[in-house]
């Protein structure tokens, strides 16, 4: 009795398969007749044809703008996945639903505030973590059931994505919109006026932040961003622990995440500055300095110096607790010094 049992569901999954690759089965894409398939999805894959490899042998299967993608929307070379197909006039099969399993749950996104960012779909992309090579460096940015695909129904690795980010609640940027990207423009739109290209975080300055490492606490938890020389922090100068800041960051190729520019909480000055007269004075950073105004310890007392008007900062991209520093000051018309150059010691 077990022999023919099985036999029998043999011999039914010979039958569905037979449906699949006899004419009889080629019927119009819009057809209700579907059979699903299961396989492992194989290099070659385009955003509009899947190249499937079944236990039966090699598929290919159109890839339309009516495919469910809702349970997946990545395609990467050897991953398994489950195919629902119907038959096509033009000879082909189509798929109607594809699923990835690759699901995460739902998290809250800032759409209020995206950046664009456009790039190539990298080999380290993983589930739904998209890995994309920029000119800036590499980003990962998560893929959510409701990020609107446009005209490409799934993503392949080495392709070009134009993408919408926005921060979620995980701390982790996710994509709001993408867009193929493999004939547009590299360029991107502003976001709030600066730094374009790059994602960007809020959050708090940690006291273990450094010159060169800046800890952040985030909703989401602690971050680190190296500070390079050439990142612009003239905006955001001051790290000492506790001051909230902005930080627009890139992803390194030594996997780390790089500060581009960094905001503080600065309030604007109608003072006019008398740079034609200035004084230096030397002292060290004492923590209770904010981004306004920098109170710098001296062998002669405790100065308070505007940070308002600084035009250059050599020798450190920073200012932290205890640093050692110089400082060209000029007269202002509201009775402050104003640091007008920042030298470290």
């Amino acid at each position: 009795m077990k022999m023919h049992k099985h036999f029998g569901l043999v011999l039914t999954a010979c039958l569905v398969l037979s449906q699949l690759f006899t004419p009889a089965f080629l019927l119009p894409a819009q057809a209700a007749n579907t059979v699903t398939v299961q396989g492992k999805v194989m290099s070659g894959t385009t955003g509009s044809l899947l190249l499937l490899d079944t236990p039966q042998g090699k598929m290919e299967i159109k890839i339309d703008n009516a495919t469910d993608t809702t349970a997946g929307k990545i395609l990467l070379p050897d991953q398994a996945i489950s195919v629902t197909v119907t038959g096509g006039s033009d000879g082909y099969l189509h798929a109607t639903k594809i699923s990835t399993g690759n699901q995460i749950g739902n998290v809250i996104v800032d759409t209020n505030n995206t950046v664009d960012v456009t790039g190539t779909l990298n080999q380290n992309t993983k589930d739904n973590d998209l890995h994309l090579d920029t000119p800036q460096g590499e980003m990962i940015i998560r893929l959510d059931p409701s990020t609107e695909m446009g005209s490409c129904a799934f993503l392949v690795l080495n392709g070009k994505y134009r993408i919408t980010c926005g921060r979620g609640s995980d701390a982790y940027l996710h994509a709001v919109k993408i867009a193929d990207a493999s004939s547009a423009s590299n360029s991107s739109g502003a976001v709030n006026g600066d730094n374009s290209a790059y994602p960007f975080v809020n959050g708090t300055v940690d006291s273990k932040t450094t010159n060169n490492l800046l800890y952040l606490s985030t909703t989401g938890g602690t971050m680190q961003f190296v500070i390079d020389n050439n990142a612009n922090t003239l905006k955001g100068l001051m790290m000492t622990s506790g001051r909230s800041l902005t930080v627009y960051y890139y992803h390194g190729n030594d996997g780390y995440l790089h500060a581009v520019t960094t905001v503080g909480a600065r309030s604007s000055s109608s003072a006019s500055v008398n740079t034609a007269s200035t004084l230096t004075a030397t002292g060290t950073v004492n923590g209770n300095s904010t981004e306004n105004m920098l109170f710098l310890d001296t062998p002669q007392g405790q100065m308070e110096i505007k940070l308002d008007s600084v035009n250059a900062i050599n020798g450190c991209r920073v200012l932290v607790t205890n640093q050692r520093i110089s400082v060209t000051c000029a007269s202002g018309s509201d009775a402050y010094l104003h640091a007008v150059t920042i030298t470290a010691k």
